[in-house]
Parts: C-alpha cells; sequence; structure tokens
C-alpha cells in the first residue's frame, strides 16, 4: 500500500483507519502526512500525532487526543489524530481509545501506525478498516543477506531447519539482519504472503525478550511458510 492507494479511498474515508506493516514506523507516518496534504493543503491540516512517553502511550495521551477531536475545526474541514506507534498504547489507554473511535464526531479521523494489528485488544482492531504498508526494506540490505533470505525461502522443510540452526549460532546484529532479509523477500509480494508476514511480524516482537526461546519462534515462522 502506498499514497496511491489511500488517494483511491479519499473521496469514501472511514473515521478510523490502522496502517500496519514490518516496515519503519516513520515511513507509515510520512504516507499519513503526505495523504492528509492532498485533502487540505498546509497549513490547513488539523492534527495531532502522539508518540510514545518512555515507551508506552498512557491515558493522559489518550485525554489529550479526546479533547483534541471534539474540539470543532476553524480552519480545517477535520480533526485527525495520528497515534504514532499503537503498539504501545496500555490497557487503559485502549480502552479509553475504544470509546472515541466507537462514536467519533462527523469531524474526526483517528489513524494508527503499528507494526501488527496483533498488538491491539480484539475490540480496538474491530473498530478499524486496516491498510498493508509495504516496506521495502530490500532496497537497503546487502545482497548476501537477500540472497540467503530467498535460500530459506526457497528451502524444503528440513533444510529450512538446517540453514536456521546455523542462522540462530550467528551474534544478534546477523540473526536481525537475516530476519530483515526474510521480510523484505516476502514483502515483494505482501498480497500473498500477508499471513505470515503478520505471523513473523508477532514472533519478531516475541523474539525481542530474553525469556523467549527464538529456535520454537523461528520453528512457528517456518510453518506457516
Amino acid at each position: 500500500m502506498s499514497i496511491n492507494a489511500l488517494l483511491s479511498i479519499k473521496d469514501n474515508l472511514s473515521h478510523a483507519y490502522l496502517l500496519w506493516g514490518y516496515g519503519p514506523q516513520e515511513g507509515k507516518i510520512g504516507i499519513i502526512q503526505e495523504f492528509l496534504l492532498t485533502l487540505e493543503p498546509a497549513p490547513f491540516v488539523d492534527s495531532l500525532i502522539i508518540f510514545p512517553v518512555e515507551g508506552t502511550t498512557g491515558i493522559d495521551a489518550v485525554r489529550e487526543a479526546q479533547r483534541f477531536i471534539w474540539q470543532m475545526p476553524v480552519r480545517s474541514a477535520r480533526k485527525t489524530i495520528i497515534v504514532a506507534d499503537a503498539a504501545t498504547l496500555t490497557p487503559q489507554a485502549q480502552d479509553a481509545f475504544l470509546k472515541i473511535v466507537e462514536e467519533p464526531p462527523e469531524h474526526g479521523l483517528v489513524l494508527f501506525v503499528a507494526r501488527d494489528p496483533a498488538f491491539l485488544s480484539p475490540a480496538l482492531q474491530s473498530r478499524f478498516q486496516k491498510l498493508y504498508v509495504s516496506s521495502s526494506l530490500d532496497a537497503a540490505l546487502p545482497e548476501d543477506a537477500v540472497a540467503e533470505a530467498d535460500e530459506f525461502l526457497d528451502a524444503s522443510a528440513s533444510l529450512r531447519k538446517e540453514i536456521m540452526k546455523q542462522i540462530l549460532e550467528r551474534d544478534e546484529i546477523a540473526v536481525s539482519l537475516f530476519a530483515t532479509a526474510v521480510m523484505a523477500s516476502l514483502d515483494r509480494d505482501p498480497q500473498k504472503n500477508w499471513r505470515v508476514l503478520k505471523e513473523m511480524s508477532y514472533r519478531l516482537m516475541l523474539m525481542g525478550r530474553h525469556t523467549t526461546n527464538r529456535k520454537l519462534q523461528w520453528e512457528a515462522i517456518s510453518s506457516y511458510l
């Protein structure tokens, strides 16, 4: 999904969208800002961007968003809230946001950015239309990393286990590079691979925890290939 895909829905906007995908959050926010400028040129865009504070987005940020969106726009046709990393919303903040998107003001537009919708509660997820954002990560990856990722994806299940065993013996940076290369390869055809992209985003999040068995998480990813 790109700015052109968003433009195709601009005349029939819903009140809440979740832009998700493994690529950098900044890229998704950039797409959103570019899109908003096609609706109303600067300086008329009336938007509030909420960034996490110390790794979380709490109830205070949602209260600020609530005050903002219920104020009538002065120069703009709408008030837009952008949550820069929806995965950092605390459970209390998610519950509070649910009240906003259940009954938004007519002029309200809420845009969430996340790597994976699974980070949100099912109730909150259900209020958003979900748009997958292609990451285009492979442009910045070394050729040997891309080739290794392609070899892994093309391999049989048994050979894939052997490749994975060798990968996991490397340091954290090398394993992370390999994971990024695999995501980039899958991302060349996001419509076909969206399920494994979604699962891999979730498993990589789990791997960021020290208590998680990385081997078991990669085996779970492989089962989707």
